[in-house]
């Protein structure tokens, strides 16, 4: 990602910068969603667990 923003910030083309930079926080987001959505399979052995992760995913996905 520090590469690719140095990359982004030489660049002149807006349209070009943009779409480079959506395309980056896409794969960034995809990333943060794959590794948490890992940890979450490996710590969860119960109901009450999956509850607990699914009630925090609601609660940071819906409010400030």
């Amino acid at each position: 990602m520090y590469h690719l923003q140095r990359l982004i910030l030489r660049m002149r083309d807006e349209h070009k910068k943009k779409s480079i930079q959506y395309a980056a926080a896409a794969l960034a987001i995809g990333l943060v969603l794959s590794s948490a959505w890992q940890i979450a399979l490996q710590i969860n052995h119960s109901y009450a667990a999956y509850a607990l992760t699914l009630i925090t995913i609601g609660v940071t996905a819906f409010t400030r």
